[in-house]
This record gives C-alpha cells, sequence and structure tokens, in this order.
C-alpha cells in the first residue's frame, strides 16, 4: 500500500507541508552558509528546529526515509548545539547535501511520486560527521550511580530500555512505555510518545498537559537537561500538529534552557518564573481546547521575558515592569495563506474596474460637450472622480498584494557562490545589497534563471584565482556584490564583481574565430557592440566545456528572459577592476503605462518600460542598407521599422506627411519605430486576446479604451524579433 493511500482525506496537510517544508529548506540553505563562515548559536538552535521539524513531520505523515535523513541530520545539529563538535566545511557539505535530498524529496511528494530512495550513503556520511566528535564522558550524580549514558545527539529514550521512542512504540503498538527515567527529585518525568496517527489531537494535547504537571520543578543545573529535552519534545509535538504560535513560545524557554544548560547562564529566580510561568501558560491553553481541536495562541509578552533573560541580565522587578508597556506594544503580524488564482482573479476584477471607470469618463466628456451647465452632470463629475480615486487605490491595493522582495531570489545564491567557488579553488564573499526592494511575482519568476546565470558568470569567469589576485596585489578574497533598487517604475539590479574584466578585443577574436561575426562587421563594432557579443547564442570564450560554462547558453539565457520581460541590460567593464551587469526591468507586467502611437487611422500603445525617448523624423537621417531602413540616432546607427508597413495598415504617405521615430530597447540593442502620431500616455490593463485571434507575433494582448475602442498592446521583442531583427 502506497503511502499516500495512507493520507487520503489529508490533501490539505500535505500540500501545506510541502509549502512549508520548501521555504524552510530555503531559510535552512542560507543559514548553514552563514553559519560557515560565521558561526553562532542562534543560527544553529534555528537549523536544528527546522530539521527536528523535518523529522516530526515526515514521521507523522508516514515518510520514514525522510524522517530517518532528518533525524541523522539532526543529531548532527544537536552535537554542535551543545559544543561537541565545530562547524567545519565537512561538516556543512554533508547538511547542505541533506538539505539537497530533502529538495528533490519535496519534488516528489509534489508529483505524489513514492520512491525507495538510496539514503544509506547519505545517511553513512551524515554518521560519520556526528560520530567524529568524542564520546561524552559519563558523570556520577550525587548518589553513586552511574547515569545513564547519553544517546547520540540527544536521542530521545524511553523508559528502562534505551531505544529511541520510536522504536519503542513500534514494538508496543504506538502505545508509550510505562517506566520512565526518573528527575533528580525523584518524580518520574515520562518521555513524550511520538505521535501516533490514530491518536486524536484533543487527546494528545490533555496527554501532554498530564505530562507538564508533573515536569513544574525549579531549574537547577541538575535537572535542566531534563526539562531542555521535555521542551524539545513539546516543539515537535507543536510542528506535527501545526501549533506554530505555540510552538514559538516553546522554542524561546528551550533555548533558555539550552543556554542554561550550556553554561552561558546560570539559574536565576527571574528564570524559574518565566520557566513555571510558560509550564502554566501552556497548560492553560490546553485546557481551552475544545471540540477535540487544538487552540493556537502565542504569548509576546512571555516570549519578551524570555529574551531579555536570553540577551542581558535584568532582576525581576524590571522584567515584571516591563510586562505592561510588552503587552500594550505587542502587535504581531497578521498573515494568512493565499491561492495564487485568487489573486489572479481578484487582479482580473481591478482590471474591469479600471476599464469601466474609464469608460465613465468618456461618458462625462461626452455629456459635457452635448451640455454644458446641468446638475446632474456636475454630480456625475464627482462620482467620476470618486470612483476614479478609489478604483486607483483598489488597484494599488491589489498590486500591492501581488509584490514580493527579492530576497526570495537573492537567498539561494550564497550556496551557489560557496559551492561554485570552492570547486573552482576561488575565495569568495557574497554581497547582497536591497533584499527589501519588491516587485511583482511574475517577474521575480522569470528574472530567477538570469540572475543566476550571471552570478555564476562572475564567479566563474570574473574572480580570478587567489595566487593571481595576490599577483596582481588585490585581496585572496573576490566580491561579488548583488543589488537591488527601485528606479520610477522600474526596478534596477546590479551584479559587480571586482575581477579581470571583459577585453572587448578578445571577445571580437574569439568570434570572429567561431563565425559569430564576418571581418567586415567586426572592423564597424563600437565598444558596447563588442561587449554586447557575450549575448550571443552559442558564444563562449570558455576553453572548455564544463558543467559551469563553456556551452554559449548562460548568457543567450540572460538576453532572452530580460528581453521577455521588456527589460535591458547593460555592461560597464574595466580591464584588471571588474565587470558590472546592470538589469533593468518593469516592477509588474499586469498593467502597462505606454504611450499611445497613431499609425494612420490605427492607435497602438508602445510600452514605457520599452521606450528610450521619441524624436520627430528627419528623414535626412534615413538611409536603406539591403533593403532594410536604418537611422541615425546619437552617435550610433539603429534599424527603423514603419509600422504600417508590418500590419499593413493603409498608408496616405506622402511628401508633408510628418512621421515620429519612438526609439526603443530590446535588452542592449536600440530601433526606431516609425509612426504618425504621438497621442500621449496610456494607463491599460493587458487582456488577452481570446482563443479564436490566438498569439500575434507583436502583439502583448490588448485593452479597452474609454470610448470602447480596443487598443492592441505591442510586444517589442517578440515584434523586433518577427522582423527578424532580433
Amino acid at each position: 500500500m502506497s503511502v499516500y493511500d495512507n493520507l487520503v482525506g489529508m490533501e490539505e496537510v500535505l500540500d501545506e507541508f510541502i509549502v512549508e517544508t520548501t521555504e524552510l529548506l530555503e531559510e535552512v540553505n542560507e543559514d548553514l552558509v552563514h553559519l560557515e563562515s560565521d558561526p553562532d548559536d542562534d543560527l544553529v538552535n534555528r537549523i536544528f528546529r527546522a530539521f527536528h521539524t523535518f523529522k516530526g513531520t515526515c514521521g507523522f505523515l508516514g515518510f520514514t526515509q525522510a524522517k530517518d535523513v532528518a533525524h541523522v541530520a539532526e543529531d548532527i545539529l544537536n552535537q554542535l548545539r551543545n559544543g561537541k563538535i565545530q562547524p567545519s566545511s565537512a561538516i556543512i557539505d554533508n547538511l547542505l547535501e541533506s538539505c539537497d535530498w530533502f529538495s528533490q524529496f519535496i519534488n516528489d511528494v509534489k508529483e505524489r511520486e513514492e520512491k525507495d530512495y538510496e539514503i544509506a550513503p547519505l545517511i553513512a556520511k551524515l554518521e560519520a560527521a556526528r560520530d567524529g566528535a568524542e564520546a561524552p564522558v559519563a558523570s556520577v550524580p550525587a548518589n553513586g550511580s552511574p547515569a545513564a549514558e547519553e544517546p547520540a545527539g540527544g536521542e530521545e529514550v524511553a523508559a528502562g530500555n534505551g531505544k529511541p521512542v520510536d522504536e519503542a512504540l513500534e514494538e508496543t503498538d504506538g502505545q508509550a512505555v510505562e517506566t520512565a527515567p526518573p528527575a533528580e527529585n525523584g518524580e518520574p518525568v515520562a518521555p513524550l510518545p511520538e505521535v501516533a496517527r490514530e491518536e486524536s489531537a484533543s487527546d494528545l494535547i490533555h496527554h501532554i498537559d498530564d505530562q507538564m504537571t508533573k515536569a513544574s520543578q525549579q531549574v537547577t543545573t541538575d535537572n535542566v537537561g531534563e526539562l531542555s529535552t521535555y521542551f524539545d519534545q513539546l516543539i515537535s509535538y507543536c510542528n506535527q500538529l501545526q501549533l506554530p504560535k505555540m510552538a514559538h513560545v516553546i522554542e524561546k524557554t528551550h533555548d533558555y534552557l539550552v543556554a542554561v544548560e550550556k553554561g552561558k547562564l546560570d539559574p536565576s529566580a527571574d528564570g524559574n518564573v518565566a520557566i513555571v510561568e510558560a509550564m502554566q501558560w501552556i497548560k492553560e491553553i490546553l485546557e481551552d481546547a475544545e471540540d477535540g481541536k487544538p487552540v493556537d495562541a502565542g504569548n509576546s509578552v512571555l516570549v519578551d521575558d524570555i529574551e531579555v533573560l536570553l540577551h542581558g541580565p535584568s532582576t525581576a522587578k524590571d522584567s515584571k515592569g516591563k510586562r505592561g508597556d510588552q503587552k500594550a506594544q505587542a502587535t504581531p503580524a497578521q498573515t494568512i495563506r493565499v491561492d495564487m488564482e485568487r489573486l489572479e482573479n481578484l487582479m482580473n476584477l481591478a482590471g474591469e474596474l479600471v476599464l469601466s471607470r474609464n469608460q465613465l469618463g468618456q461618458a462625462y466628456t461626452d455629456l459635457s460637450a452635448v451640455k454644458t451647465s446641468d446638475a446632474s452632470i456636475d454630480n456625475l463629475d464627482q462620482v467620476n472622480n470618486a470612483l476614479g480615486r478609489i478604483t486607483t487605490e483598489i488597484q494599488e491595493a491589489v498590486m500591492q498584494m501581488r509584490m514580493l522582495p527579492i530576497s526570495n531570489v537573492f537567498r539561494k545564491f550564497p550556496r551557489v557562490v560557496r559551492d561554485l567557488s570552492k570547486a573552482k579553488g576561488k575565495e569568495v564573499e557574497l554581497v547582497l545589497i536591497g533584499e527589501e526592494t519588491e516587485l511583482d511575482r511574475s517577474v521575480i519568476e522569470a528574472i530567477s534563471d538570469p540572475l543566476l546565470h550571471l552570478v555564476r558568470n562572475s564567479v566563474d569567469h570574473g574572480v580570478e584565482t587567489p595566487d593571481i589576485r595576490r599577483a596582481k596585489g588585490k585581496p585572496e578574497i573576490g566580491i561579488v556584490t548583488l543589488k537591488a533598487a527601485h528606479e520610477g517604475n522600474h526596478i534596477v539590479i546590479e551584479i559587480e564583481d571586482d575581477g579581470a574584466g571583459i577585453d572587448a578585443d578578445k571577445l571580437v577574436a574569439k568570434a570572429l574565430e567561431k563565425g559569430v561575426i564576418g571581418s567586415v562587421e567586426a572592423d564597424t563594432m563600437t565598444q558596447r557592440d563588442k561587449l554586447n557579443l557575450i549575448f550571443k547564442p552559442g558564444f563562449s570564450t570558455a576553453a572548455k566545456v564544463t558543467d559551469v560554462s563553456g556551452r554559449g547558453v548562460g548568457m543567450d539565457v540572460v538576453h532572452t528572459n530580460v528581453s521577455k520581460l521588456n527589460g535591458s541590460i547593460d555592461i560597464e567593464t574595466k580591464i584588471g577592476v571588474g565587470s558590472k551587469m546592470t538589469i533593468k526591468l518593469p516592477l509588474t507586467l499586469a498593467i502597462v503605462t505606454g504611450l499611445k502611437v497613431a499609425v494612420w487611422d490605427e492607435e497602438y500603445i508602445i510600452p514605457f518600460s520599452s521606450i528610450i525617448e521619441t524624436v520627430k523624423l528627419d528623414k535626412s537621417a534615413l538611409t536603406k542598407v539591403e533593403d532594410k531602413w536604418v537611422m541615425r540616432f546619437r552617435d550610433s546607427v539603429v534599424n527603423t521599422l514603419y509600422l504600417d508597413d508590418w500590419f499593413e495598415v493603409k498608408s496616405k504617405r506622402n511628401e508633408d506627411q510628418e512621421y515620429y521615430a519612438v526609439v526603443v530597447s530590446v535588452a542592449e540593442f536600440r530601433y526606431a519605430l516609425v509612426v504618425t502620431g504621438l497621442k500621449g500616455q496610456e494607463e491599460a490593463v493587458i487582456k488577452p486576446l481570446g482563443q479564436v485571434l490566438g498569439r500575434i507575433p507583436g502583439i502583448a494582448g490588448g485593452t479597452i479604451g474609454g470610448d470602447g475602442v480596443i487598443t492592441l498592446i505591442l510586444d517589442i521583442p517578440e515584434l523586433v524579433q518577427s522582423m527578424g531583427l532580433g
């Protein structure tokens, strides 16, 4: 029987598990890289809790192999927490490998694929890393009898038989054993059993409540270890039962107990008060559970009190004196998960509202032209203005809901830089700036791959090896900077390195060698044209093909994806100093602000994100080369496109007709679109053309104006490509 057969009716729980585990894995990857360079107890605790959550949830859902991997990884982290081993590069490598395994496992869960994974090699690596520490020396308590040997990694032990709880449960059909290791005061503190799937959440919570009464004892150096283990188990329960608020409070309490256990803090009256209050609070919450549903709640005041104990000395009086202020100031953020389909639907409705607002505005204009003084028209004007203001606010609010911080993309690059620099024998530090910068979710998804290629390119081709950098008088550690910032309605992303720079002449020589360009073209190329050769399909300067470079695909992907987003990319470089790639993208793709242009009797909208400037066309600046028009623009020559020719608009060309050139950019290239009139700015909600018309090259979609007329919105990158100029 498949594990998914046992999860019938639990699809929502499984989907939630996928989302939360994916997010946790991203955080763990980032934290592990930081831990390697800057060891920190808080980081270790955070990573430990993540793997503890993996283990508990996978065990609850029946993913045995995933639970086993998480369990051994958790053991390593427990050794790190207790200071028995240090976060060496080898240990971080093993933990990162376990994260990679979990990522693949989660992808399989998404597809509901059940596999028998070959986890023995990974488990062996993790166990070797765990067992590399010296075995703890058994301590002898005051009564003279030797204490039970602590299992590796703080594994929970069932009473008397020395076996892990999960193994003991298998032998007892999920029932907890009757005996328990004695506490220092002689009162047994029974270990919490693993969650049995057939056991209701309410029964389980009340079972915890019974055990909490036994555990209410003063914190001392003798019993702090048992209490720490007890709270550790409570964290697992809260995670399995999806009680994140309760888990947060218990985690903070556990952090304090671990600090006392490791000798970083001394047991104190304030600490004892906080622990007892935590226990009492948990007990009260459990008693409030009704109808078999556990009640999830937080306690920011209690968390703040424990934070004071953890991060600074205080007296009981100071701690209590702050309670009122802390309680008043406690305003935890409230968040919910919303299906993207609902957001998209809301976005569409907001778009329809914008169209209706435009139509109402047009109706008011038409009526005003007929009747200049009428009370009803004045009222309509007021309603129109109010509706316009509200519609704008709704539109902005919906757009804000779609915005995500670019840290969602940035957070995976520390791992990428670490792994690649190790593989290349380089030392590279990644600096992230502007992680809080927000942009539309659709842009976030589309920009991920281009940024990945650019970061890899900086490490692989840009930053030199330590010996070369020493010879040049540079620091051995190279710097790659990833920066994001808003610039009007655009986001600007810079990828900069302090490496060797790009030799434009070498690019030309390589392009000639590979037949990418001809000698005539090479002689007429500007510095910008030479640098842009790296975006040519199949072009690479690598001496040999590796798993990182040499195929000439990466930078072509960057160019293609940036073009699809109506963005641009520029290169700045200085040999021996470094290079900087600057990407400029629109913040959103759902609503377009553009320039409405006339092409004789037809009108089109060109997105502002693609426009560089507009000029009145000087016919003397036009020249025909090989049956294609080109125009002198500033210090360069750009291909020129007559839109009436391409869209087969009935032309009325004559010598007296005035024309305008709208100069646009597609990535790093420039083009001029010839039109007959400039109508002004237009804000448009992009609507697809529908199944009847299908996909028309060069058309992004359409929008309905206030007069009810449909105006087509141009897709500049696709238009240029369709005309054979891309």
